[in-house]
């Protein structure tokens, strides 16, 4: 039985690489971005993500943001693919070269995702640690800063469908030392809900840049 399967699933990859390999050829064959080539490798790359051979790298699916990172990685990677079509020589499989760039890019992700760990980190321990740890004076610029809010940013961040639960009041009460306990309970919203947020919103680019450009 076991090798009646495996025949079958060799069969069914066999199947699966000779229709990609005709719809490689037959986007290589139009000029580059032509009509006749988008077309070709829209089917293309439907026919990959459908085949249910794409790596998903199962150690990574315990990160927080693994489906965020995964889904950024393949989508690089069907650019990728586009952009280099020419690139592909048939004597490795199609699904092999494409699981090849998609773990690249993938890799390309992680790094990415720990250099903005690592911003976050330092852009906390420099603004937002507890207020007997920062002089007075910096302190001070922080809070009139969070309370102004110039350019409505933060007043604007907010949890889904709860306005109240904004960036900037939750900035406040964590200037106040308050725990994530009573915000929660104050936004009547859950702490893991209020929390998650918070992580995000402070790990977001344009959130960093609001900050570094005032501060």
């Amino acid at each position: 039985m076991a090798v009646l399967e495996n025949v079958s699933m060799n069969n069914t990859n066999d199947n699966l690489d000779a229709e990609l390999r005709i719809l490689v050829k037959n986007a290589q064959q139009y000029p580059p971005k032509s009509r006749e080539r988008r077309k070709a490798l829209d089917r293309l790359i439907k026919i990959i993500i459908e085949s249910g051979e794409l790596n998903t790298f199962k150690r990574w699916r315990s990160h927080p943001y693994y489906q965020d990172m995964y889904q950024e990685a393949l989508s690089k990677t069907c650019i990728e693919i586009s952009k280099k079509i020419d690139n592909y020589y048939p004597e490795k499989r199609v699904m092999a070269w494409v699981n090849q760039v998609l773990k690249w890019r993938f890799i390309d992700v992680l790094r990415e995702r720990k250099q903005e760990e690592e911003k976050r980190r330092q852009f906390l321990d420099n603004y937002l640690c507890p207020v007997h740890e920062k002089q007075d004076k910096e302190m001070e610029s922080l809070r009139k800063f969070i309370d102004k809010d110039p350019e409505k940013i933060l007043q604007n961040t907010h949890i889904r469908n709860n306005h109240q639960g904004n960036l900037q009041i939750i900035l406040q009460m964590r200037l106040n030392e308050e725990g994530w306990k009573s915000i929660a309970k104050k936004l009547d919203t859950k702490l893991s809900t209020v929390s998650g947020f918070y992580q995000d919103q402070m790990e977001r680019q344009n959130i960093l840049d609001y900050f570094r450009k005032y501060l």
